[in-house]
């Protein structure tokens, strides 16, 4: 009985043993399978957001990339684009982009400007397509450029972006912070099509500015390079790796605003979820990841309870030793999976990360061949200005190889001067480690080396960054302008040589018919007496005041700069100039002037220029002789120009007229289709009528010759008249002093002041001027005026004579005499100490005027 109750006891104690264990061992399963199921739910989502990431990532490099080609080019051409996305882009879109371009930043005051020059740099149709109608902030952004990655046809050219308020936003937005900005999801649409798709608009500023010797920095932007990215292609190619993971991706960490961009979520309910989020393309994206039951019946399984049924069985028949063997048979056979399924898993990732590094080395190599490939010389260094890297434009302008070059700061071996001032340019180590943005650096700066001619350059700092926050080094570009700008002073002086060539000829012919009046009338004043002698010397004087005009003629053609606006009377104006550009010519001109015309508002000089200008060039289509008809009207509000009076001057030819693939293009600079033209006398003219608020337009038909039309902003002031009226000598006393280098004029001036009662004394310098000067004040004898010239060759001109004589007598009265009308110091001889101003030639009368004028002051 005892040994039975040992047996039963036993027995009991085995089942019980056995029950309790194998509950013990199915609950500890259970919880196992839970453990695997919310680890592999966290890396799943983890590894689905870094796909996210480098997705995003990929586009942001590039779109900075892009960004960057404008940013260092002066002009990007758009074959110019497609070769660098040629080059650069790779495999990279998988039709997630659908365009990538260029929208320029307009001021509604600039937008005839910007259509013009489109047009004129190969677009001819261009124009400004506004969706929403009026014009908004003072600005548009059309599209100048853009590229399609989706296969279909884009006639976006000309698109205003400003004009949609959700593209609108997202350019403000990149102005505000200076880098990328996204928009939230919209709905990119296809021109001519009704399809259209969900998708986010990334845009970045671009700061560029022309390479001139006289920049200014500015803090807008000159336009946007943009791209439109695919949502629902941006996750496809991984949507084959969730294996039962749903996401939901949001453009706003605040989930009561954020607009879903994308979700593969279903009415099922969750029974885990997880979140992260990740800053990229300008904003901050929210994802939240969700199982599913597909995700957790990967992990549903019936061993939990399968082991206690068999547990519970086996203790009831076997043995304590039979069921603890089952059970280490069971555990060595799960330590067995396990393993398994760690080396599958190190096996996969080992694959990815070989894969990624392949896309690595790619990546580099292609930005290798485009370095390469760059015709400017490029320089990659560290934070402390250290060299990385050179492409090999870099080393041939330097005439070192890269591993030469490696680790030494880049201005130890890159010395610069400024062009203008010949200084060192001793910053750029210093700009260098303080660059955060592009930066275009003013200016032109030379640079030699032994067995290279002195280089020309422009020089452009850019901070190079790493994936996360922070710079890991400096881009340093060279532009080598050498050519170009030789290429410029050449071409301008073949214009200057052509316009005296042409000149040339009118000039002798002129002069020899002036000289002939004035000498045949001297020559028969000889032997006239009475009544005829004054009609002699009058008809002399005549054709002196031709000669007079001639010169003022010569030196309006030499003057240049910012207009000088006054009153002016354009007929006599257009009328000499006109004639005068012609002299010599087979041709002449016919003029029809409105009666009644009104006065305008210009600088007489620039505007005889552009007159000159298109004479010629009206000449010059006619070889063979014709007429220039010459047409001046008044004009009410023009639509170009607003509202307003304008003045219309006409000049037409009846040559073989401009072809009309060249009529948008007749005002650029260096366009030129005359053999050996330079193409600035039409890019001249055009820019002196618009820097007088006017404008200047051109009709033309092949074989009806051309029409130029200038148009010019009238006013209601009176024009200064520059005719002097003869009046009767005003006599006087005193002493005046002469200072001249000719002898003839010495001889004028003496003869003109002893006829008006003066005491002269006459020299050929300013130093015995001074000498002079100051004998008469020792003696007590001091000179009432002194009469200087203004130039005077190897030796003190007036104006250094004239400070001298102010040392030693602070009441000295002086007036300045010169043949150059134009000088700064004829026009404003108050200011540089004169008393008054007599232009040569002058009569006896006008100085009579200004010598009694200064006197009495």
């Amino acid at each position: 009985m005892a040994g039975h109750l040992r047996t039963f006891a036993l027995a009991y104690l085995v089942l019980v043993s056995g029950l309790v264990f194998s509950g013990v061992l199915s609950g500890s399963l259970r919880s196992q399978y839970q453990r695997r199921e919310e680890l592999s739910f966290r890396q799943k989502s983890e590894e689905l957001l870094g796909r996210l990431d480098s997705v995003l990532l990929s586009y942001e490099v590039f779109l900075r990339g892009v960004a960057g080609f404008f940013s260092s080019s002066q002009q990007v051409a758009p074959f110019e684009l497609e070769a660098y996305l040629r080059t650069a882009i790779g495999n990279l879109t998988n039709g997630v982009l659908l365009d990538i371009g260029f929208a320029e930043r307009v001021g509604t005051n600039e937008i005839d400007d910007h259509v013009a020059r489109i047009r004129r740099s190969g677009n001819p149709d261009y124009f400004i397509q506004r969706p929403g109608g009026a014009v908004e902030g003072g600005h548009v952004y059309p599209i100048t450029q853009i590229s399609d990655f989706d296969g279909g046809a884009i006639r976006a050219i000309g698109w205003d972006l400003g004009q949609e308020p959700g593209r609108l936003e997202v350019l403000r937005a990149a102005v505000r912070t200076r880098s990328l900005a996204a928009s939230g999801p919209i709905l990119l649409h296809r021109e001519f099509s009704s399809n259209s798709f969900q998708g986010v608009l990334v845009v970045l500023p671009v700061f560029v500015q022309p390479p001139d010797a006289r920049m200014e920095s500015n803090s807008h932007p000159v336009g946007f390079v943009f791209g439109s990215i695919l949502t629902e292609r941006l996750w496809e190619p991984y949507r084959r790796g969730l294996d039962g993971i749903r996401f939901r991706i949001m453009a706003d960490p605040d989930p009561a605003a954020a607009p879903v961009f994308m979700s593969s979520v279903d009415p099922a309910a969750p029974t885990r979820t997880m979140e992260g989020s990740i800053e990229r393309l300008g904003r901050r994206w929210r994802v939240e990841f969700l199982d599913s039951q597909a995700f957790v019946d990967q992990f549903h399984s019936q061993l939990p309870g399968v082991v206690l049924v068999v547990g519970s069985a086996f203790t009831l028949v076997l043995s304590v030793v039979a069921s603890i063997l089952a059970l280490r048979r069971r555990d060595a056979e799960l330590s067995a999976s396990k393993i398994g399924e760690s080396e599958a898993r190190a096996r996969r990732a080992l694959a990815e990360l070989a894969e990624r590094e392949r896309q690595i080395a790619d990546e580099r190599d292609r930005l290798a061949v485009t370095l390469k490939s760059i015709g400017d010389a490029v320089i990659t260094t560290d934070v402390d200005g250290r060299i990385l890297s050179l492409n090999r434009a870099a080393e041939n302008l330097l005439g070192r190889s890269e591993r030469e070059v490696l680790g030494v700061e880049v201005s130890r071996i890159l010395s610069l001067r400024h062009r203008e001032s010949g200084q060192p340019f001793l910053e750029l180590g210093v700009r260098l480690r303080g660059v955060t943005e592009s930066d275009l650096i003013p200016g032109f700066f030379q640079f030699a080396r032994e067995g290279l001619q002195e280089r020309t350059l422009v020089v452009a700092l850019s901070p190079l960054r790493a994936r996360r926050a922070g710079a890991e080094g400096r881009v340093v570009v060279l532009r080598d302008l050498t050519e170009r700008r030789q290429l410029e002073e050449e071409q301008i002086r073949a214009g200057r040589l052509e316009s005296v060539g042409l000149l040339a000829g009118g000039i002798a012919h002129d002069f020899n018919n002036y000289l002939t009046a004035i000498l045949g009338n001297l020559s028969l004043a000889r032997d006239t007496k009475g009544n005829e002698l004054e009609g002699l010397l009058e008809r002399t004087e005549h054709g002196v005041r031709r000669a007079q005009r001639l010169t003022q003629q010569l030196l309006t053609f030499s003057k240049g700069g910012a207009p000088v606006v006054r009153p002016t009377d354009l007929r006599e104006l257009v009328k000499d100039t006109a004639e005068f550009a012609v002299r010599g010519a087979t041709v002449r001109c016919e003029f029809t002037i409105e009666p009644g015309l009104w006065t305008t508002a210009v600088d007489p000089a620039q505007i005889s220029r552009v007159i000159q200008n298109l004479t010629v060039n009206a000449s010059q289509a006619m070889p063979g002789g014709g007429v220039i008809r010459i047409d001046m009207a008044n004009l009410g509000a023009m639509p170009r120009l607003g509202e307003g009076r304008y003045v219309r001057v006409s000049v037409a030819d009846d040559g073989p007229g401009i072809a009309p693939t060249h009529l948008a293009r007749i005002f650029e600079p260096y366009f030129s289709t005359k053999s050996g033209g330079t193409g600035l006398g039409l890019a001249t003219a055009f820019r002196i009528v618009r820097q007088h608020r006017g404008d200047i337009a051109v009709r033309s038909e092949p074989g009806h010759g051309a029409t130029f039309d200038v148009f010019l902003p009238a006013t209601d002031e009176v024009p200064v008249s520059e005719v002097a009226v003869p009046g009767k000598p005003v006599r006087g006393i005193g002493r005046v002093l002469v200072m001249d280098d000719e002898q003839a004029i010495r001889d004028v001036a003496r003869a003109m002041l002893r006829r008006l009662g003066y005491e002269v004394e006459c020299v050929a310098n300013g130093m015995d001027a001074i000498q002079l000067y100051r004998q008469a004040m020792d003696h007590g004898k001091r000179y009432d005026v002194v009469l200087l010239d203004l130039t005077i060759p190897d030796g003190l001109g007036g104006l250094e004579t004239a400070a001298m004589l102010r040392e030693g007598d602070p009441e000295v009265v002086t007036v300045v005499s010169s043949g150059y009308s134009v000088d700064p110091i004829m026009a404003d001889h108050l200011q540089h100490g004169f008393a008054g101003v007599l232009p040569k030639p002058y009569r006896l009368d006008e100085m009579a005027q200004v010598m009694d004028r200064v006197r009495r002051r």
